[in-house]
């Protein structure tokens, strides 16, 4: 049940993949990336929504917009911070998953499952429907088909993205601002500060729960090989 854990090739290939898809977010190439990070970020707000007296309206996807869950009513001041938290969160499992258990392939084809039963669920019939259930089709097969270090990879790059969303979310307001609306510029109309301290407020905190999984998994590692060689000296 155990892996590898991190080792210094996964901490800096996560870090120069996640600086490239940031740099090139909006390519259409990156689509299938962009929609289940937006996956993991609409989830938790999806989520408070429903759990605040909201509903889910219907889910779209495009090229420009990514993976986007409408929705309608809820408490708004939950709403706002519970997309980076849910992203967050989900991000951390799926790091610790990833790093952790032998569940890799598993959990690569349940997010394709997942997703293409929410798009038939909510989606309208057209090209959101297409993109989606061919992504999580994709996923399932990718899951499914390829060996166990690459499904890792994926994992963990999608739990990156999921505990540095704000640094995507804030990417739109300083690229385009005229047509995108991040939730740290929300927070900050809501509650107090700008746009920038809430982007820095969440990074710092995506940092400390990427370095404390780090660790947290490390730690473990460490401990399992030293019972391991007391084990195999008792053998001999």
């Amino acid at each position: 049940m155990r892996r590898s854990g991190f080792t210094l090739i996964h901490f800096l290939l996560l870090i120069l993949l996640t600086g490239a898809i940031w740099l090139f977010w909006e390519f259409p190439a990156l689509l299938p990336i962009r929609i289940i990070a937006d996956l993991l970020y609409d989830s938790g707000r999806a989520l408070s929504v429903v759990i605040s007296g909201g509903r889910i309206d219907s889910v779209s996807a495009g090229l420009e917009s990514g993976f986007t869950i409408a929705v309608s009513g809820g408490a708004e001041g939950l709403t706002v911070i519970a997309g980076y938290a849910g992203a967050m969160v989900l991000g951390f499992l799926l790091l610790l998953t990833s790093a952790v258990f032998r569940f890799d392939k598993l959990v690569t084809m349940l997010l394709g499952v997942g997703l293409v039963i929410l798009s038939l669920v909510f989606a309208s019939v057209g090209l959101t429907m297409v993109y989606a259930v061919i992504f999580g089709i994709a996923l399932f097969l990718i899951g499914f088909l390829l060996p166990g270090i690459l499904n890792d990879l994926v994992l963990k790059l999608f739990g990156m993205l999921g505990i540095f969303y704000v640094l995507f979310d804030i990417r739109g307001d300083l690229i385009n601002p005229s047509g995108h609306i991040s939730d740290a510029t929300r927070m900050a109309g809501y509650l107090f500060g700008t746009p920038i301290l809430w982007t820095l407020l969440w990074a710092a905190a995506g940092l400390i729960v990427f370095l404390l999984t780090v660790r947290l998994v490390s730690g473990k590692s460490s401990r399992s090989e030293r019972r391991g060689g007391r084990y195999s000296r008792r053998d001999y």
